[in-house]
């Protein structure tokens, strides 16, 4: 196993985003009246994160205490009643390693998330006192702030999630780094943990005082539905455009099964219900796997199966959640897909830019080695998009590539465009809304577009 050898400057960036649960998961239990704290889940992502990080070789002989911050250069996300902001506050501002975080997540867990028969109110107030002695054991300052340069975090930088009680439709970011754009809100490490994890109804909202007046915050994981998204618009931010990122891991907290229509009559119930189908959380992560899987860079871990079920009661087990990961991280496709990443992990050379992977709105990725195979993958990435292209034949995908879209320009690859019998030119979509680009050993190719060739 390979050791890292490059300097600060040479390395490509290695990005860490924890991804949420699909809403979809809580349907049943908001059907029923109940409640559903749902911290386990983020055990898989820890046990996932874990797995991935034990198989570095860093050049120390003791790699399995070492925390994440020294692998990525950024750690951000949401999750399930925000647990996915709380776990990366705790990776970066406090340091601390897997074996570490998830001891406390396990704990965090067993006495707030998952305990029963509480108000919002007592467990507001019972996570407070857990997230005092928190800091205590870990002998962090009472007024220590995220722009405090003295965490012990090096140079990773931390992005999380927050919302307003009062305009939850919109989204504050909590850094331990400034951006020219906006000026950071610089909470104490206590108070930003308690933020993150105070989502109604399990929480009240936590009251912070600011230039003599008191905001209410909530954790922000209803508002923020692509993770993955927003840590690649935070890097445009915190580093120079023009720097490679060598690796973007994204860790889901399992997929949530069969996603059915509520038999409840309650328009309520039914909003909610098509917000989340728009939402769709591993589905915008599955289509973003689709538009950047090509690049090579882009690794998501989700427990496919077995979780569904555990989701559906109120309180999945730690056991059932590590067993079900365990046999995820099995599976021979996983397995590999673990050692490329921890490769990329390593060698940290970077194939594509922050400016890249941020400059077009989607990207598509076709095999073009046969007239069948271009066809069929077109129609593939296009009816991925939403249920509104399911049926679109070959031609109106065409049509509809040719249209602008209006979160910007599409990038389309045509792969191995090899066949001297090929007419490319029948096959691509007209006008100037997308970018094309061809790879091909036929040097013919290049007469399709002289001026871009």
């Amino acid at each position: 196993m390979s050791t890292l050898t490059e300097t600060p400057e040479e390395k490509g960036l290695c990005l860490l985003s924890f991804g949420k649960l699909s809403s979809f998961a809580n349907l049943t239990h908001i059907l029923n009246a109940l409640i559903d704290a749902g911290g386990t889940r983020a055990i898989s992502q820890l046990r996932i994160l874990a797995h991935v990080t034990n198989q570095l070789d860093l050049g120390s002989s003791n790699w399995r205490n070492k925390p994440p911050y020294l692998v990525f250069d950024m750690i951000g996300g949401t999750g399930t009643q925000a647990t996915g902001s709380f776990i990366a506050l705790l990776l970066v501002l406090l340091g601390l390693n897997t074996e570490q975080i998830l001891s406390e997540f396990v704990d965090l867990s067993d006495n707030i998330l998952d305990k029963q028969g509480l108000t919002s109110q007592a467990r507001t107030k019972e996570l407070v006192l857990h997230i005092d002695d928190l800091l205590k054991r870990y002998h962090v300052r009472p007024n220590a702030r995220l722009l405090d340069q003295n965490l012990g975090s090096g140079s990773c930088k931390v992005v999380v999630p927050i919302s307003y009680k009062h305009d939850a439709g919109s989204m504050c970011t909590l850094r331990n780094f400034q951006v020219r754009q906006e000026q950071t809100l610089n909470l104490t490490i206590r108070e930003a943990l308690l933020v993150t994890l105070a989502a109604p109804p399990l929480f009240t909202p936590i009251a912070i005082s600011k230039d003599s007046v008191t905001f209410e915050y909530i954790g922000g994981d209803m508002t923020l539905s692509n993770p993955v998204q927003e840590i690649i618009s935070e890097a445009c931010s915190a580093f120079d455009m023009e720097r490679r990122v060598a690796c973007l891991v994204s860790l889901g907290c399992g997929h949530p099964g069969v996603i059915s229509a509520p038999d409840n009559t309650n328009l309520e119930i039914w909003n909610r219900f098509l917000e989340n189908l728009a939402a769709g959380n591993e589905r915008t992560a599955q289509a973003i796997d689709r538009q950047m899987g090509h690049l090579g860079i882009y690794f998501r871990f989700c427990v496919a199966t077995g979780l569904e079920k555990a989701l559906q009661r109120s309180q999945p087990t730690t056991e059932e959640i590590l067993a079900h990961t365990n046999t995820y991280l099995e599976d021979g496709a996983v397995s590999q897909k673990v050692d490329t990443c921890v490769d990329f992990l390593t060698v940290r050379g970077g194939l594509s830019s922050l400016e890249q992977l941020s400059e077009f709105a989607s990207q598509f990725f076709i095999d073009s080695s046969s007239k069948a195979r271009l066809r069929a993958d077109i129609v593939r990435n296009v009816r991925a998009l939403g249920t509104e292209h399911s049926q679109k034949t070959f031609e109106d995908c065409l049509l509809f590539l040719a249209e602008a879209s209006p979160e910007g320009p599409r990038l389309i690859m045509y792969d191995n465009v090899d066949d001297p019998d090929l007419e490319l030119a029948s096959l691509l979509p007209r006008g100037k809304a997308c970018v094309i680009l061809i790879t091909s050993r036929d040097r013919l190719m290049g007469g399709l577009c002289p001026e871009g060739h």
